[in-house]
C-alpha cells in the first residue's frame, strides 16, 4: 500500500523513485524473511522441547519400573516415588542427560530407597540398613530441593521414612533353627523373671550408637 501511495504521489517522469522503492521494498522483504525465520526456529525449537520432554518421561518411567514393580511399598512412598521422585528423575534427565553423574545418581538414590524399605532378611542386611540411611538420606534431600519440593512435606516426608527404618530395624527378628527355638523355650519355663524381647536382643551390638546417631539425624 505505501508502495503504491509513493508512486501515485511522486510519480512523474523521474524513473529513478522505482530503484528507490525497490530498495526500501527488498529491505522490508529481507526483514520479514528472518521474522519468518525466526518464528520458524521458535516452533521448531517448541517441538523439540516437546519431544525431548515426551522421550525423557518415557525413560523415567521405565526405569521407576524396573526398581519398583514387585517390591512393596506402602501407599505413602509409593507415591513419592512415582510423582515427587519421579520429577526430580526428569528434571535431571531432560537437564544434564540419562548418561550422566546427577542422573545415576537419583536412580541409585531410587534403588536404595526402594531397599532400605523392605523387611530385612539377615543381620548383614540390618547394619548395611544402618550404614545407608544418613547418606541416602542426603541423597533424596538435595534431590528435593532441585525441584523446590515443599519444606513442610519434605519434613513430613523424612519423619515417615526414618520411623519405618527405625522399626525395621528395631523389629529384625534373627532366624533361629528348630533347636534352638526349643531351647529357647524351654529355658523360658525354668525362669519366672521378664526375659529381653527378640527385637532388644537384636537391636545389642557394637552398632546401637551409629543407629542412635541415625536416628536423630534431620535432613
Amino acid at each position: 500500500v505505501a508502495v503504491i501511495r509513493a508512486v501515485t504521489e511522486n510519480f512523474d517522469t523521474n524513473t529513478s523513485l522505482f530503484a528507490v522503492l525497490l530498495e526500501d521494498f527488498s529491505a522490508l522483504f529481507e526483514q520479514e524473511k528472518r521474522r519468518a525465520a525466526f518464528s520458524e526456529r521458535r516452533l521448531t525449537n517448541a517441538e523439540d522441547g516437546k519431544m525431548q520432554a515426551e522421550k525423557a518421561r518415557k525413560r523415567v518411567a521405565v526405569e521407576v519400573g524396573l526398581r519398583t514393580d514387585g517390591f512393596y511399598l506402602v501407599e505413602p512412598l509409593r507415591e513419592f516415588v512415582t510423582t515427587v521422585w519421579f520429577q526430580v528423575l526428569f528434571v535431571r534427565c531432560l537437564s544434564a542427560g540419562n548418561d550422566t553423574l546427577p542422573w545415576r545418581d537419583g536412580l541409585q538414590a531410587l534403588t536404595d530407597l526402594v531397599w532400605s524399605v523392605q523387611p530385612l532378611k539377615t543381620a548383614k542386611d540390618r547394619r548395611a540398613l544402618i550404614v545407608m540411611v544418613p547418606n541416602l538420606m542426603e541423597r533424596l534431600r538435595l534431590g528435593l530441593e532441585e525441584i523446590g519440593f515443599d519444606p513442610f512435606a519434605t519434613a513430613d516426608f523424612f519423619t515417615l521414612l526414618n520411623r519405618i527404618h527405625r522399626d525395621s530395624v528395631a523389629g529384625f527378628l534373627t532366624i533361629k533353627s528348630p533347636a534352638e527355638v526349643s531351647q529357647a523355650n524351654s529355658e523360658k519355663s525354668k525362669f519366672s523373671e521378664p526375659q529381653a524381647s527378640s527385637a532388644a536382643k537384636t537391636m545389642e551390638g557394637p552398632d546401637d550408637l551409629h543407629w542412635q546417631q541415625v536416628a536423630t539425624f534431620t535432613p
